[in-house]
């Protein structure tokens, strides 16, 4: 446990120093990020860290991709592309609540579930969302997710090739990460997470359109609601 301690503070001040640096993060979202991945480390484990570490340092760059294109448009996340503590809080979430039920299993409940696979899912939706956010930006040709009507780009709910191609490069990188993390490679597994990070793209598309387009739920809202579905479809899954 001392180790695993050890590792995981090693681990966390180095990307706390990186994501000042390099503007990962603002120094709130940085803060907050150190708490919320200190829980991981030590309630999950460092592979659980490193598997989150994986969609911040994936994010980022995808957020920076044609990145003076964005900023030209006015669509950048940010000044420079760093996220926000609010940002951090509500990707964070769905993963700490799988974190929470992982150690109410490891030391009460007992039962087999494969609560690591469900927190990589949990990250396949958010990261899947951004990558269709971040790169699906720079496809002009946009529609609306609920009515397939030509949209302008950066509408919320709005969709593209570009973008629906990139919800699955982000899921794909967080299940490669996954499989590295565990040693393991299965068709199926691969195919959940990365099956339901673009279900979790599509959720928060549809919530944007409609919702948040409505002003009856925030952009956070969305991403957590969008992501903790994917969390829930997963749970079921390993339950059958």
């Amino acid at each position: 446990m001392l180790f695993q301690l050890l590792e995981v503070a090693v681990i966390l001040a180095v990307f706390f120093l990186l994501s000042i640096k390099f503007g990962f993060l603002d120094r709130k979202g940085s803060l907050l990020a150190l708490i919320i991945g200190a829980l991981v480390g030590i309630f999950g484990s460092v592979s659980w860290l490193i598997l989150m570490i994986v969609f911040a340092v994936s994010s980022f760059a995808a957020t920076k991709a044609w990145f003076k294109y964005k900023k030209r448009k006015h669509l950048q996340e940010g000044t420079n592309g760093e996220r926000r503590v609010s940002n951090v809080l509500y990707a964070g979430l769905p993963g700490l609540i799988v974190v929470f039920f992982n150690a109410l299993n490891t030391y009460w409940l007992g039962t087999g579930i494969n609560f690591f696979l469900i927190f990589a899912v949990s990250y396949a939706a958010v990261t899947a969302d951004t990558f269709a956010s971040e790169i699906g930006i720079i496809d002009t040709k946009v529609v609306l997710v609920t009515t397939l009507k030509k949209t302008k780009q950066g509408v919320n709910g709005g969709v593209s090739v570009i973008g629906t191609l990139a919800s699955f490069a982000g899921g794909i990188i967080i299940a490669a990460s996954y499989d590295i993390l565990t040693l393991t490679s299965s068709l199926l597994i691969n195919i959940l997470i990365i099956g339901l990070g673009a279900l979790g793209s599509l959720i928060d598309s549809v919530l944007g359109a409609t919702l948040e387009n409505q002003d009856r739920l925030g952009k956070g809202h969305v991403n957590f609601i969008a992501s903790i579905s994917c969390v829930i479809l997963a749970s079921a899954f390993l339950l059958l």
